[in-house]
């Protein structure tokens, strides 16, 4: 290790004349103003040569030699090297002419009068760099490099790398340019690998790194800011396995633009800007995964992250405070996964948190998502994607929205505050289980025009109007759902064939607990448990089966509305239950077939004894219910009970009577059939 640090090494020849009275001084110093433009110390080679007397040197010095030492050159261009001078006026000046000799490592002046503080500086000239360098100070308005064979942009560069396994550390320093003009800060030239571009602050270029069908390189705790233009802080044309990574990009217009495969875009920070980072398509194949992990982007007005191609992974990111969508998804992403990120206050009123467009087999899982002006997930124009345990709050639009989303999976996802929590259009076979969906101004789910939904184990409740509100769908599945506190209806089907509502517990809802309206026909509702509204199940213009439901507390336990056209209900094994105490004790069960003409209206309800019974007749199990049909006659209808009731009671004795106001109680006439446990009427009008 060579002893010296800070030094200068100077040879002086000089004759000075008998009887001149010229004495001067030589001294080592430190640098005591501010450089010229554009140049840097080199090495700290400050040196002083002053006078004695006031009176100014009657001769020259008739030669001066700076040295230095090959070992103290890498990260230099000896051949820029100059010597300046400064005095207090005029401040510092460039000692001419000056002769650098980069054999014997020298600059040489001869015939010097001006006394002063000498400093050995560089030009700071843009370097072309083939081997590792270590940025020696400031480029700052340097004379950049042509670099027009990167397909005419950028047209030039400062630093220009042009070969292979070249680590360049700005150590600190800056790199900046004020008068931008298709230039980069940093261009790497052609096809090379194992490139690394550290520590560097880059400024006012147009392009900040510019890098051109590179692998294994890495870019890496640099800060960019303020770049000119519409033009990307970083820019990668066509790479694989390359990292960027610490970075810190702020105030730009467009951050990062990669056309890359196989890479790691991680830990970067990137603020007030355009554009966060844009990852399109890269001709390479095969397409494997680049990963978008751990960055934190924020304050930006349009993309913080919009991805194109295939495979790629996104998680783990944290943005805030965006225009537009969070992340986006651009049609042919096929096979990426969106995941653990966190988005927060999109503010553009047509905005998304997350957006997957045009897509197939694309993963959207655990991610969280709040305040958003427009959409928290939307799917559009995709197939076989699955979302899958995300938590959407106050999205503005809808939390979530799957439009032409065929074979999605929605699952384990919670959505709050919205209008809407989710909406389903125009969809085929979606799987939507295990959600939890609450207070939402409209619907907890709205599903149109879309065939083959299964709903199954969600929870749905305090929506202000519906929980599940369905139209002009068909083969939909409703199943093991917990829905309730909906403000409207639970369950709202509407001109949609083929429903099955099955084994759900729908309880206080504001108005009708499970409402088929208007021309849906062929569905199902089975196994069901209905409580706590208006009505419980109302049927409109509804052709539909009812099997195995209980009904109680409920105003009206079954409301069958006046249809604008002939229907035909079905309904069997259906309990009209008390509405205190035990379940299934003091209720009656009941089946019920008819032909609803177009002015029928009536309902059925569970109800206590009306007053005193027949001499000599006894309640079989508290089987009362009330029904209320005042413009025409039901055409069947079966009261059942099984084995396990009959104890105590003679089965062939059975009777149902029928208790009017005013003429009292009275035989219905109805048949007593033993074998099948049950009694039936016909033509019932009451």
């Amino acid at each position: 290790q060579y002893p010296h640090q800070n030094f200068s090494n100077i040879s002086i020849n000089n004759s000075i004349s008998f009887g001149s009275g010229q004495a001067y001084y030589i001294n080592w110093t430190t640098n005591s103003s501010t450089l010229p433009m554009g140049r840097a110390s080199f090495g700290q080679k400050f040196f002083e040569i002053r006078n004695f007397t006031t009176a100014l040197p009657s001769d020259t010095i008739e030669s001066l030699a700076v040295h230095w030492r090959e070992d103290e050159t890498p990260g230099y261009d000896e051949s820029s090297f100059e010597l300046w001078v400064y005095n207090s006026t005029p401040e510092w000046e460039q000692v001419l002419p000056a002769t650098v000799n980069t054999t014997t490592n020298t600059l040489n002046i001869s015939n010097y009068l001006q006394m002063g503080e000498f400093g050995l500086m560089e030009a700071a000239v843009c370097p072309i760099v083939s081997t590792s360098w270590v940025q020696p100070y400031d480029y700052n308005d340097s004379a950049p490099h042509d670099a027009s064979e990167l397909f005419l942009t950028p047209s030039s560069a400062c630093v220009k790398i042009v070969a292979d396994n070249v680590v360049y550390d700005c150590n600190g320093y800056s790199i900046s340019y004020n008068t931008p003009s298709l230039t980069a800060a940093i261009a790497i030239n052609g096809s090379h690998t194992n490139i690394t571009i550290k520590n560097c602050n880059i400024e006012g270029h147009d392009y900040g790194i510019y890098i051109n069908d590179t692998t294994y390189s890495n870019i890496s705790n640099n800060s960019l800011h303020s770049l000119g233009g519409a033009y990307p802080a970083i820019h990668i044309d066509d790479g694989e396995y390359n990292t960027i990574s610490g970075n810190t990009l702020d105030d730009n217009y467009n951050s990062m633009l990669l056309y890359i495969n196989n890479s790691n875009i991680t830990n970067n920070t990137i603020a007030n800007s355009h554009y966060g980072i844009s990852m399109l398509d890269s001709p390479l194949e095969p397409h494997e995964a680049n990963i978008i992990s751990d960055n934190v982007i924020y304050n930006m007005l349009f993309y913080p992250i919009a991805v194109l191609g295939p495979n790629n992974i996104i998680k783990n990111n944290r943005i805030n405070n965006t225009y537009a969508s969070g992340i986006y998804l651009v049609g042919g992403s096929n096979g990426s996964v969106i995941q653990n990120n966190t988005i927060y206050n999109v503010t553009s009123s047509d905005s998304r948190g997350i957006e997957v467009f045009s897509s197939s087999s694309v993963s959207v899982e655990n991610n969280i998502i709040v305040r958003v002006t427009g959409y928290g997930i939307s799917l559009s124009n995709m197939d076989f994607v699955e979302v899958i345990n995300n938590t959407i709050s106050d999205a503005d639009v809808r939390g979530i929205y799957a439009y032409i989303a065929d074979y999605t999976l929605l699952s384990n996802n919670i959505i709050n505050e919205s209008p809407i929590g989710l909406e389903i259009y125009d969809s085929e076979s979606l799987n939507v289980t295990n959600n939890e969906i609450n207070n939402h101004s409209l619907y907890g789910v709205y599903l149109r025009q879309s065939n083959h939904t299964i709903m199954d184990n969600n929870t749905i409740y305090n929506n202000s109007q519906i929980g599940i509100y369905e139209i002009n769908s068909s083969n939909s599945d409703i199943i093991n759902s917990n829905i309730y506190d909906n403000i409207d209806h639970g369950v709202y089907t509407e001109n949609s064939n083929f429903t099955n509502i099955t084994n759900n517990s729908v309880t206080n809802s504001g108005a009708v607990g499970i409402y088929l309206y208007n021309d849906t026909n062929s569905s199902t509702v089975s196994n069901n448990n209905v409580s706590g509204a208006q009505y419980g199940i109302r049927l409109s213009s509804a052709n539909s089966t009812l099997i195995n439901n209980r009904l109680f507390n409920n105003s009206y336990d079954y409301y069958q509305s006046a249809p604008g056209s002939t229907s035909y209900v079905y309904i069997y094994n259906t309990i009209f239950d008390n509405e205190y105490g035990v379940p299934y004790t003091n209720f009656t069960n009941l089946s019920m077939n008819d032909t609803v003409s177009s002015a029928n209206t009536y309902y059925l309800n569970w109800t206590t004894n009306p007053a005193a019974l027949p001499a000599a007749y006894e309640s079989f199990e508290q089987y009362y219910v009330y029904l209320y049909n005042p413009s025409s006659s039901i055409d069947s209808m079966v009261w059942h009970w099984t084995d396990d009731q009959l104890p105590g009671y003679t089965e062939i004795n059975l009777g149902l009577w029928e208790y009017i106001a005013g003429p009292g109680w009275s035989d219905s006439g109805a048949t007593l059939n033993p074998g099948s446990n049950s009694i039936n009427l016909s033509n019932v009008n009451y």
